[in-house]
């Protein structure tokens, strides 16, 4: 296993970083010739899916927000409430080298809590 703190390990790592591939659509402007057309469409593809469920993200939790705030519930963006329970803001159950998006609050993912984009 290489260790970080050893300066062989360290040299061996930034070599292979360097030395390394771009990962495929890791920058989308970026033109990647070592990918085929079939590889390039299927990542325009998944790039618009992706903006299509943003954007219907965005409109389900601006309609939760105003659900909740109908029934005299006010949310704090800064807080990030969840949109499914009263718990007192979304926070990470993992650690911080491994983190996770379950809240550490209550069972819902980060996707459920205001401000998680």
């Amino acid at each position: 296993m290489l260790d970080m703190h050893r300066p062989g390990h360290r040299a061996m790592v930034e070599t292979a970083e360097k030395d390394a591939p771009p990962m495929p659509g890791g920058n989308m402007q970026r033109q990647d010739t070592s990918l085929t057309d079939a590889q390039k469409r299927a990542f325009q593809q998944n790039e618009a899916d992706f903006a299509k469920l943003e954007e219907q993200m965005r409109s389900v939790e601006e309609a939760a927000t105003a659900r909740l705030s109908a029934s005299g519930l006010e949310f704090d963006e800064d807080r990030r409430n969840c949109y499914l329970c009263l718990c007192s803001g979304f926070e990470s159950s993992g650690s911080s080298t491994r983190p996770s998006t379950r809240c550490a609050n209550c069972p819902h993912q980060m996707t459920r809590h205001a401000g998680h984009q």
